[in-house]
């Protein structure tokens, strides 16, 4: 029997971020959620891994560490080079400061 799938119906597995990642045990963070800037981007963290999403089709992912209170890494899925930023989260707002000092400001929403 031939099967075409429906062009129209995307399982909720496949249009998760990190569908084809290795599963790791599902544990609720700080920073766990949906995020956007002002812009409009979206940053969703979830399980130790991040996606940053510009638009449906223009995104970067990778992992996110907690290495210390305040201070996390990111690391994109291709690339060796870890990323570090303080990070504060109060009242449903994230801002993360990287090593230049450079403000990155969220606030964190639902759909």
């Amino acid at each position: 029997m031939n099967y075409m799938p429906n062009p129209g119906y995307i399982s909720p597995q496949a249009a998760a971020p990190y569908y084809n990642w290795p599963g790791s045990p599902s544990a609720s963070g700080p920073l766990d959620g949906e995020w956007e800037d002002a812009v409009g981007n979206i940053l969703s963290v979830a399980n130790d891994r991040f996606r940053i999403s510009q638009s449906r089709d223009r995104y970067s992912e990778g992992y996110l560490v907690l290495e210390r209170d305040n201070i996390l890494s990111m690391q994109t899925r291709d690339s060796r080079n870890k990323r570090y930023y303080e990070f504060a989260v109060k009242d449903d707002k994230l801002v993360l400061r990287d090593s230049s000092g450079n403000l990155l400001l969220f606030r964190r929403i639902d759909y």
